[in-house]
């Protein structure tokens, strides 16, 4: 399904194309791309989809201050930690001792475009440009990407679990271990003969 458009204005005279295809049983892709003279100036895209107040949204990387990212506007970008992620006090103090190494509450090394939230809606980006996602408004969420195409997927499951095992199947799942490196690890823990 494609949905076709233009978006005019003061200085601004830019068409538009959502395309929505499978790219897989349970995964939606969509793809926005803004065509025309001007397309070329434009370099932010928005997307926003409903939700409610009792949605809670989990995801977008690693070691991010909340679990629960509702309420919350989280930029998706590799950040160095810093000293302190925001803790009052201690963070504005190492900021002035050392020149802004305190990091802030929303600083990860391994940020992911993905989500999934307690009523099981699940989205991620293909595109690895500069992107916020927010969670502010309690009945939508928005996500901005610097760029002017945007290219993601909706994912379908049952449970957290069917989710996770869509996204990566997307990104990839590290192999298991062989067998003599378990072995080798079982001076740390007992592991079964």
């Amino acid at each position: 399904m494609v949905v076709r458009g233009s978006l005019r204005g003061p200085g601004c005279d830019v068409s538009y194309s959502l395309a929505f295809d499978p790219a897989d049983a349970n995964q939606l892709r969509f793809r926005l791309q803004l065509d025309g003279p001007q397309a070329a100036q434009m370099n932010r895209s928005f997307l926003r989809h409903a939700s409610s107040a009792d949605e809670r949204f989990f995801g977008l990387g690693q070691q991010l201050t909340w679990f629960d990212q509702k309420g919350k506007a989280i930029p998706v970008l590799v950040q160095e930690h810093g000293v302190g992620r925001g803790l009052p006090g201690f963070t504005q103090l190492f900021d002035l001792l050392e020149g802004g190494g305190g990091g802030s509450q929303v600083s990860t090394g391994a940020p992911a475009p993905h989500y999934l939230s307690s009523k099981l809606n699940s989205l991620f980006l293909e595109n690895t440009e500069y992107s916020i996602c927010d969670f502010r408004d309690p009945d939508r969420v928005e996500i901005k990407l610097f760029t002017s195409a945007l290219t993601g997927r909706i994912l379908y499951g049952r449970t957290p679990l069917d989710l996770i095992r869509e996204y990566t199947a997307y990104t990839g799942r590290m192999p298991l271990l062989p067998i003599p490196a378990l072995r080798d690890s079982s001076r740390f823990c007992a592991l079964p003969a």
